[in-house]
């Protein structure tokens, strides 16, 4: 039995019945409250869970693929390379696992300069993918040898968990002394929904799945509740300044406008990331934070 939502942000002070508001009465895919703390800002759903059969089968992606750009995206791709470099020194030499791994293209990639990786992954079809390739994949944490890992990855897939703050303290007992956790989540605070407040992009982004959409303050506290010490909660800027124009052009993901792409120079986009991470607005957040030494 899951601990519900809004007893957990409840319990860490990120919500009330007299601050939390509804934020919308539909998702995505389907009928269901979605609140917002009027003073937190976390996003949430409460009391509903999609199971664990949706993602052993892969049912999820029969949702994802209605935008059909998801399928041809080359996001993937860019992001995995991307996180391949900024961790390099916690994949380097280390003993390392992705939870929520997909089909483990981070994972074969640090498998190059690693110790060790290994992936968990309930999706059946990845996980017979990566035995194949010969790394370990497990359904759940039980697979993993207590205080036997350097680092654990956690790459949009926090947001999804019904019981958040159990998860954390299961993954720290994974971990060795000193050891870290990396985790990346979308952004309660995007520019998208709290600045421009733009419809479209609030459909999309709000779907059944997504549990809690996080602020840096709450994703900050959730982790100090679970132990961890030498917390950052990072703002990062995962899609370009083209993405902000396509969406107001378009008001939908995927568009793709040659006009708005030239905006995309590395001066600009630079500016335009530092802009979003002044305002507290950017699309990702990214935190890491360490096991205590006993």
């Amino acid at each position: 039995m899951h601990t519900s939502i809004l007893n957990t942000l409840e319990a860490l002070q990120l919500t009330s019945h007299e601050t939390k508001e509804i934020y919308s009465n539909f998702t995505r895919d389907r009928a269901l409250i979605v609140w917002r703390d009027r003073i937190s800002h976390v996003i949430f759903i409460d009391g509903y869970y999609v199971g664990d059969e949706v993602y052993t089968n892969g049912g999820y992606h029969k949702d994802l693929l209605t935008y059909s750009h998801i399928k041809k995206s080359k996001q993937p791709g860019i992001d995995n390379e991307r996180r391949f470099k900024q961790f390099l020194t916690m994949i380097k030499d280390a003993e390392i696992a992705d939870f929520g791994c997909g089909d483990g293209e981070f994972l074969m990639k640090a498998k190059q300069v690693s110790q060790s990786v290994l992936g968990v992954e309930l999706q059946t079809s990845h996980i017979n993918h990566l035995r194949r390739a010969d790394i370990p994949c497990h359904k759940s944490l039980d697979g993993i040898r207590n205080h036997s890992l350097d680092t654990c990855f956690m790459f949009h897939v926090f947001e999804h968990l019904p019981d958040p703050l159990q998860t954390l303290l299961d993954i720290k007992c994974k971990l060795k002394n000193g050891g870290n956790i990396v985790i990346e989540v979308p952004h309660a605070r995007d520019f998208l929904l709290e600045g421009l407040k733009l419809a479209a992009f609030k459909e999309f982004t709000l779907w059944s799945q997504h549990l809690i959409l996080h602020t840096r303050v709450s994703l900050h506290r959730i982790l100090h509740a679970a132990g961890y010490i030498n917390i950052s909660v990072d703002p990062f800027q995962r899609y370009p300044l083209s993405n902000h124009f396509n969406w107001l052009s378009h008001g939908k993901p995927g568009a793709k406008d040659a006009l708005f792409e030239s905006f995309n120079t590395p001066d600009l986009l630079q500016s335009y990331s530092d802009v979003m991470a002044d305002l507290d607005m950017t699309d990702t957040l990214i935190a890491t934070a360490q096991v205590p030494n006993c």
